[in-house]
């Protein structure tokens, strides 16, 4: 089957400070059956993306004024443009300004001179990409028309006194979700179920004070979403105003078990099961601020596989992965405190988080997590350490500062976390190595 063309009738903008890049672009995607916008600078460039809202934009990064990823992260934080894909066309070609380009939010890097069939594939991929999305979206919009139909409690409570309400009207999705035969004229206080009473005399107070109020409870084995919006009518032009609720009842336990099921695998590594780098960063970002509060230690604990890239030769990288994913179990095992976290941290390294933990705690749990490697007797036939797969573990410890810039401060342990693995390494390996103390409040 042939694909369709999606450049045709696509709008596309390029942000670029050269005249010629300009011309080339447009003169390759005008070809194509594209409307192709131009700008010269970032802020034309911002100014064009809002005024238009293109499908997809291809950006410089040097500019003068705002350069392209201060563009790109202006563009993600609108909500007219943060869905548009933005493709870097840029000169800088070396790995630090490609990962920055990700970084402020785009999906694509080309590093120039590039090649024409090359961009026009990777805008192709994108605009298909873009398609998809929208496609899948409008799906999305019509199976939720479809269910909210279907499967909607709704009702309108009148209220009996000033801390109660009447079920006016109740539809028979909603006795059923009540488990009861009939509503109508009866109060609130003497049909809800104890379970859900608090929750919705609450809801409804919101909504008497604020005109509208919304919540997601678990009830009964599902997640709902309730709507309580404030309803006022006249009777006549003579007589005072009557107000009512209107009750919604959705049951969304599909979309909310996706929900924290694709929230669980944001903050997951594939391979291992642990905290991948994101839930790193932000664990650490809230216990530093924790501790600092309180004045408490935290403890990090940086771990290496040792000699991992010949295991990798010698087993190969199937073995590999099982390998990594065996030590990341050792590693949950051995970190069993609700507060602390593992983590993968990169390759063959894993991160321990410890809050309110000193030097000494740090050290033994990570010679816990090295006897704890050892024990599995992984075999590692080409290691200079072991005969099995062992662990190398950097140690650092503070107590955070109040005051003290969290950003730094958390730089500042990784980075002691890091020497101390680093003479681990020097040491021999298969051994705890403590970094000095860098800073501390008594």
């Amino acid at each position: 089957m042939t694909q369709a063309n999606l450049f045709d009738g696509a709008t596309l903008l390029t942000i670029d400070d050269t005249p010629q890049n300009l011309e080339l672009i447009s003169a390759i995607f005008f070809d194509k059956g594209c409307r192709v916008l131009e700008a010269a600078s970032g802020e034309a460039g911002l100014a064009l993306a809002r005024e238009h809202v293109p499908d997809l934009i291809l950006l410089d990064v040097m500019m003068p004024g705002i350069d392209g990823y201060e563009v790109c992260r202006r563009l993600k934080a609108d909500p007219l443009t943060r869905e548009t894909p933005v493709i870097f066309l840029s000169a800088l070609s070396d790995t630090s300004s490609q990962v920055a380009g990700f970084a402020a939010g785009g999906v694509d890097y080309l590093a120039k001179p590039f090649k024409i069939p090359e961009v026009i594939a990777r805008c192709d991929i994108q605009l298909r990409l873009l398609s998809e999305i929208r496609e899948r979206r409008q799906s999305e919009r019509l199976l939720k028309n479809v269910l909210e139909m279907s499967r909607e409690g709704i009702a309108v409570l009148d209220p009996s006194c000033s801390t109660d309400y009447r079920w006016a009207l109740a539809n028979p999705v909603m006795q059923q979700i009540l488990r009861r035969d009939v509503l109508t004229g009866l109060s609130l206080a003497e049909t809800l179920p104890e379970a859900l009473a608090p929750e919705l005399a609450e809801l409804c107070a919101d909504a008497r004070a604020q005109g509208h109020a919304e919540r997601e409870i678990f009830f009964e084995g599902s997640w709902y979403q309730i709507s309580a919006q404030g309803l006022t009518a006249r009777s006549g032009p003579d007589e005072a105003p009557t107000h009512s609720l209107s009750l919604t009842f959705r049951d969304i336990t599909p979309l909310k078990e996706l929900s924290l099921m694709l929230a669980k695998e944001a903050r997951q590594d594939g391979l291992t099961g642990l905290a991948n780098r994101r839930c790193f960063d932000e664990t650490l970002r809230r216990e530093w601020d924790f501790c600092a509060r309180n004045q408490l230690p935290l403890s990090l604990l940086l771990c290496d596989v040792d000699h991992f890239k010949a295991y990798n030769d010698t087993y190969g990288h199937a073995e590999g992965d099982n390998c990594l994913q065996q030590v990341a179990q050792g590693i949950a095992q051995t970190v069993r405190r609700p507060t602390d976290l593992a983590a993968r941290y990169g390759g063959e390294e894993f991160a321990v988080i410890l809050p309110n933990t000193p030097m000494d705690g740090a050290r033994f749990v990570a010679q816990m997590i090295c006897e704890k490697i050892l024990g599995l007797e992984i075999p590692h036939r080409d290691s200079e350490s072991s005969q099995w797969v062992s662990l190398s573990v950097g140690v650092a410890s503070v107590i955070p500062a109040q005051g003290e810039s969290s950003e730094l401060g958390q730089q500042n342990l990784i980075e002691a976390s890091d020497r101390a693995l680093y003479a681990a390494k020097q040491g021999g390996r298969n051994r705890v190595e403590l970094a000095e103390q860098f800073a501390s409040i008594d």
